[in-house]
């Protein structure tokens, strides 16, 4: 497996884990598929997913590290928030000092914001600097990252063919009236979960993939067996799905 790590311009400097197709034929664009971890991870395992996997796709799948450090019992990996006790920290400052409500949701709006920057800024990077089609972008997210993915496709639907999200909720505060009606018609939602998830109940899936739907929004609804992570027979769904895109 070929893999390389490549840095770019965001609100912080960042790193992108890109895998390229197995063979760049000159004159030849390719489809781009951007790859968001889950809180705490590594990204270059979810880089190295569909290869590992056996499923070869025929595009670059690219993995940006999210801009978070993290360090958990298992060793270190990376988020695009920041932790939760330091999110618990700034709550009880903001209540402390009689911030009303209103004062918070500014705050997770700025974190969610800013990790949409970071994205579309890898994404960008990646663009200019390998055959890639613009008009045939993915973006696929587990758990944490699902989460973002879901804001990216609903909040900037003319960026990406489609959508895969993986084991994560659909927040109110991205399935807005306007980015349903700004993505129906355009976007391809795939939402994946499993039955026996134990971080993040099945009903969360069903309730986006409803959602969705009565949006106008194409979306199709996979459960898979295996729990909360991500499964060799999870991945060729996945791959059946981005090749009939």
């Amino acid at each position: 497996m070929c893999i390389r790590d490549r840095f770019f311009e965001a609100p912080t400097l960042g790193t992108i884990r890109v895998v390229p197709p197995r063979k760049i034929e000159p004159a030849r664009t390719y489809p781009l598929i951007v790859m968001l971890h889950g809180h705490g991870a590594n990204p270059a395992n979810y880089a190295g997913f569909f290869e590992s996997a056996g499923a070869e796709l025929d595009a670059f799948v690219v993995a940006p590290y999210g801009p978070h450090h993290v360090i958990h019992r298992q060793g270190h990996g990376y988020s695009w928030y920041p932790e939760p006790w330091l999110w618990r920290e700034v709550r009880t400052a903001a209540s402390a000092t009689g911030d009303p409500e209103d004062r918070l949701a500014a705050i997770d709006e700025s974190e969610r914001r800013a990790a949409h920057r970071y994205v579309l800024a890898a994404i960008d990077a990646v663009t200019e600097a390998y055959p890639v089609d613009p008009d045939r972008g993915f973006v696929l997210g587990h758990s944490e990252g699902g989460g973002v993915a879901y804001g990216l496709g609903l909040e900037h639907p003319e960026r990406f063919r489609g959508v895969i999200v993986v084991g994560a909720r659909l927040r109110a505060v991205d399935a807005t009236p306007e980015n349903l009606a700004a993505a129906a018609g355009r976007l391809r939602v795939l939402v994946c979960h499993s039955r026996q998830d134990e971080r993040v109940e099945f009903a969360h899936a069903k309730v986006a993939h409803e959602t969705l739907r009565d949006a106008g929004i194409e979306s199709r609804l996979a459960a898979y067996a295996g729990g909360h992570g991500m499964t060799e027979p999870l991945a060729r769904t996945i791959d059946r799905w981005i090749r009939g895109s």
